[in-house]
């Protein structure tokens, strides 16, 4: 009789568990959000990169296909340290195509290298990895991307090739001390594969960073993006 109603009552649990489960599908409209994700725009987890995943990301890439980059002297690529700068009220309007993507990584940016391939600018700055290292991918993996990117704008014949190494987290960030022991370990990969490459490695640390080694909290908006200063202080390292 026990046995019974515990089975009973695991039965009568089951059924409200689905029923509850039916009703959230219902309310957020969750088979029809699965199935536009995976039927319609093909964006299918663990079978195709995190980037492909990101809806924002394709967004922006149709945005940025529309623009004439052909006539710009720079190209920006980045994520959102690149996307937030104002650079034609900072820099001279017409002088630089920035195509920073928020929330983008080394291997988003190195998968849409060819949406570039016409532009022909004379110097383009690579300014990327901070998402990667918020994510957990692993230095070697960040460097090579990153390398990569290299290898593949000097093929295009680009005459400049800057790399901006990635930036030091601030104190207050969680996990910051584990993020900047590595940045350190991937700024030295980059420094190391620019001097092979022909491109160069500026450590954006130099003008970024306090006494303890942190990004400095007169030049940070949040901890990780910059302000005014912080954004004056690269464009001087930068010499545009």
């Amino acid at each position: 009789l026990v046995d019974k109603i515990l089975l009973g009552r695991s039965l009568l649990l089951n059924c409200l568990l689905a029923a509850h489960l039916v009703a959230v599908g219902l309310r957020f409209k969750l088979l029809e959000k699965a199935e536009r994700v995976l039927l319609d725009e093909g964006r299918i987890p663990v079978l195709k990169p995190a980037h492909e995943l990101d809806r924002n990301y394709a967004v922006y890439r149709e945005k940025f296909a529309g623009y004439n980059d052909k006539d710009r002297p720079v190209l920006v690529l980045g994520d959102s340290h690149a996307a937030q700068l104002d650079w034609g009220a900072m820099v001279g309007e017409g002088r630089v195509a920035a195509r920073g993507i928020p929330g983008d990584t080394s291997s988003g940016l190195l998968a849409r290298l060819p949406d570039y391939a016409s532009a022909k600018p004379e110097t383009v700055i690579v300014w990327i990895g901070a998402n990667d290292v918020m994510a957990g991918i692993p230095p070697q993996q960040i460097a090579a991307n990153i390398g990569q990117t290299i290898l593949a704008l000097k093929a295009q014949e680009i005459p400049r090739v800057v790399v901006l190494g990635v930036m030091p987290f601030a104190r207050w960030i969680e996990d910051g001390e584990l993020f900047n022991a590595q940045v350190s370990t991937i700024n030295a990969a980059l420094k190391s594969a620019c001097s092979a490459h022909g491109a160069t490695f500026l450590d954006p640390g130099e003008v970024l960073r306090d006494e303890q080694g942190l990004l400095c909290k007169t030049k940070t908006s949040d901890g990780i993006h910059l302000n005014v200063r912080g954004y004056q202080a690269i464009l001087e390292m930068l010499g545009i």
